[in-house]
């Protein structure tokens, strides 16, 4: 093989040990960092491999792709990683548009805001730190506009008038500032009176007067009719609607002849007498010429009643509990029905019947014992009620009839009746008939508070419709009052002591021994000669659901030391009754029960024997029913 002899001769020199001579690099051309660029292709930064003129430019203060631009100065900038999102601020109001944003390294000098509270980027007037005016745009961005926004400066808005009255015409004095018309205000301020709508400038009937004053001081009082006007019909010097309360009398003028500063037609009720005017003695806001019935009082005056029925009513109401004193103007508090019957037989039936408003409240017959001419009866009248009808209920033997009503409280005669014929009574000279209403009261103004000095209570309190002012037995239970007769027998519950059984009233037969008060007179049943004693013996019977006194019915026991299941029944120290199934047996002192000075004592061997004393002393003979011994 054949070398060249150069390299011949560089083997021999390095044979001959000679080394070869190096060649020379130029270090701008080395790719230091191994990026693919060395300083001489462009690399600005030959000992970092992310900075070359491929690398791409990001925020970060560094000329990453070595263009001599750095960040947002670079074209080519990429700041969708490293980048911030501001907002365009078109309108240099320092608060940028949401829907505009802006990919930048750092804020731009212009056009730009770090918010997007802007809510109109065109408009440099309207931002969060605008005020809002009246121009109907969110000036403040706040999502409300105008009226609507708690911060507008109405002052940047109208004047407008309140109309209290609700007539279309504002008060002059009361104004409110707005974008637009508040509701309960209006445009105009021609109103001159803003708290009553009867008053104010417009001419309904076009008769050239409102009812407001006009320049010459003249009004309208009827603006719904034309002919009232500014005329003096009456001839007494005074126009009508200027200063002519009626325009039809000549007696009624806004004179003021007495001098008190009240006119007649202002409300002097005496304009010759200064003192009677308008004045209010007692302070109730009612002056006597302004119904005020007592201007001494001041719990006296129209509406202090105010829970009556009619508040209109002037009554007292001391305790101002709202309920007027019962005793306060009342007409007829009470009647008294004096009643006649020549024979003495208990008046045949007939009867007369108390109707208030309608419903009947009393029924009144002659109930004496055989041989008395006259009954009295009493009725007083519900304070609530306004009117009164007495109504004649025929019974047989007319002719033996007559009464009289009289006002109980001064016994004068309100009338008097006779009967006549089968039917008929007459009263005070006019026949009526049986049915009739032949007397009639009307006109009661009382209030219904029977005690005026508490006010936790006025009379009905129980709340059946009647106060204990008059009619109610028992104002604290409402089943228990006039109004009332569940079983019909004429009683209500205020007398009848057991209203589910007609047989059961105070005008019953009482059978004796049953365990029943028939009359409802409440005296012991065992006790008919009624001297205190219970029969020596009586006994009766209890079965299934009709019992004739379930107490006796009971376990056996005693009455003498008040430890009795039923010691009324067993009346009567002393006394012993027994139980054995459904019978049982009383025994008492009383060997006579059909008179009350006999009696059996217990102290006696004989408890059968009968003691008699006339004069009820102890102690006493024995005697046998039939014979009658004096006192020892």
């Amino acid at each position: 093989m054949k070398f060249p002899i150069s390299i011949l001769l560089a083997m021999s020199l390095i044979a001959c040990g000679e080394e070869e001579p190096k060649e020379e690099v130029n270090p701008l051309t080395v790719d230091d960092d191994g990026d693919g660029f060395s300083e001489e292709q462009g690399d600005c930064d030959d000992t970092n491999p992310d900075l070359s003129p491929q690398a791409t430019e990001i925020c970060d203060g560094i000329d990453n792709d070595c263009d001599g631009d750095i960040d947002d100065d670079d074209a080519s900038l990429d700041a969708s990683e490293t980048g911030t999102v501001f907002y365009a601020d078109t309108d240099g109001d320092g608060y940028g548009d949401a829907d505009a944003e802006i990919l930048a390294c750092t804020l731009p000098e212009e056009g730009a805001a770090e918010n997007m509270d802007d809510c109109d980027d065109a408009d440099a007037d309207v931002s969060p730190d605008a005020t809002e005016i009246c121009d109907e745009t969110d000036n403040d961005c706040d999502g409300n506009i105008d009226d609507a926004d708690d911060s507008l400066d109405a002052s940047t808005g109208s004047t407008f008038y309140i109309d209290a009255d609700g007539d279309g015409e504002g008060d002059p004095d009361n104004t409110v500032m707005a974008c637009t018309v508040p509701e309960g205000s209006v445009e105009n301020m021609t109103d001159c009176d803003d708290t009553d709508a009867s008053l104010n400038n417009a001419d309904v009937d076009g008769d050239g007067l409102a009812t407001c004053l006009d320049g010459a001081g003249y009004r309208d009082c009827d603006d719904m009719n034309d002919t009232i006007g500014a005329t003096d019909a009456d001839g007494d010097g005074y126009i009508a609607c200027v200063d002519d309360c009626d325009d039809n009398n000549a007696d009624l003028t806004n004179a003021d002849d007495d001098g008190d500063g009240v006119t007649v037609c202002g409300g002097d009720c005496d304009d010759a007498d200064a003192a009677v005017g308008a004045q209010d003695d007692d302070g109730d806001g009612f002056s006597a010429c302004l119904n005020d019935c007592d201007d001494t009082s001041a719990t006296t005056y129209p509406g202090a009643a105010f829970n009556e029925a009619d508040t209109s009513l002037c009554l007292n109401d001391a305790d101002g509990d709202g309920y007027g004193n019962y005793f306060d103007d009342i007409t007829i508090s009470c009647v008294d029905i004096e009643m006649y019957d020549s024979w003495g037989d208990g008046w045949n039936g007939n009867a007369i019947e108390i109707y208030e408003d309608d419903v009947l409240t009393g029924t009144y017959a002659n109930e004496s014992s055989y041989g008395t001419s006259v009954h009295a009866e009493q009725h007083c009248f519900d304070s609530a009620s306004t009117n009164i009808d007495f109504v004649f209920v025929d019974g047989s033997f007319n002719s033996e009839v007559s009464f009289n009503i009289l006002d109980s409280a001064d016994s004068s005669v309100l009338g008097s009746g006779q009967g006549s014929g089968s039917y008929d009574v007459v009263w005070e000279g006019t026949t009526f008939t049986d049915g009739d209403t032949f007397f009639n009261i009307t006109g009661l103004t009382g209030g219904s508070d029977c005690d005026d000095d508490d006010a936790t209570t006025f009379g009905d309190d129980d709340g059946d419709g009647y106060t204990y002012c008059t009619t109610d037995c028992d104002d604290t239970d409402a089943t228990l009052n006039p109004g009332d007769d569940a079983d019909g027998d004429g009683y209500s519950t205020c007398d009848d002591c057991d209203d589910m059984d007609a047989s059961i009233n105070p005008g019953a037969s009482e059978t004796w021994y049953d365990g029943v008060d028939s009359d409802c007179d409440g005296w012991n049943d065992y006790d008919a000669d009624y001297d205190g004693d219970p029969a020596l013996e009586y006994s009766g019977s209890c079965s299934d659901a009709t019992l004739t006194n379930q107490t006796d019915c009971e376990s056996a026991g005693t009455c003498d030391d008040g430890t009795s299941t039923d010691q009324t029944t067993c009346e009567g120290a002393g006394a012993v009754w027994t139980a054995a199934g459904n019978t049982w047996t009383a025994t008492g002192y009383d060997c006579r029960d059909d008179n009350d000075l006999y009696l059996s004592l217990p102290l006696e061997a004989d408890a059968t024997a009968c003691y008699y004393d006339d004069v009820l002393t102890i102690p006493m003979n024995p005697v046998d029913s039939n014979e009658h011994l004096s006192n020892i």
